[in-house]
């Protein structure tokens, strides 16, 4: 049996990326894949992002992400940007690592009425979800 498949989301600015990657992964891979979520930044809980989870039935309240700069990359399979300027600053993997970019946008920077914030966030859980989806199937066959 070959080794089990690690999984690093990372982000800046704003945890509620990283916890929807992560809270996803585990949700649909289960033990089957290890997972983890790194962040710079403001990485403060969004109660937005709690609620958009919840709403999806998952709890994410437990996640939190490491600090970058404290993770051995070459310990995981696959390292997965979640923003255009976490990609820049991370432009590079220890070989044998797969880098992926996901520009997802940050919905901890809309500004606006509750239902607006709610909306935000739950376009983009959709839209990791869907990516976080693609992968595993990805992972999980190779």
């Amino acid at each position: 049996m070959g080794k089990k498949a690690r999984i690093l989301f990372v982000c800046t600015d704003g945890l509620a990326r990283c916890q929807m990657a992560e809270g996803f992964t585990r949700y649909f891979a289960g033990a089957n894949v290890g997972v983890g979520s790194a962040a710079s930044g403001d990485q403060s809980a969004n109660p937005y992002c709690h609620w958009a989870m919840n709403e999806a039935g998952i709890d994410v309240t437990h996640i939190a992400a490491s600090p970058l700069e404290r993770l051995d990359l070459s310990s995981f399979s696959y390292v997965v940007t979640l923003s255009g300027e976490t990609e820049a600053n991370l432009a590079t993997v220890p070989t044998g690592v797969q880098l992926e970019h996901w520009r997802l946008p940050d919905p901890t920077k809309v500004r606006g009425n509750p239902q607006d914030l709610i909306l935000t966030f739950r376009a983009v859980r959709n839209a990791t979800e869907k990516k976080v989806k693609d992968l595993l199937t990805r992972v999980l066959r190779g």
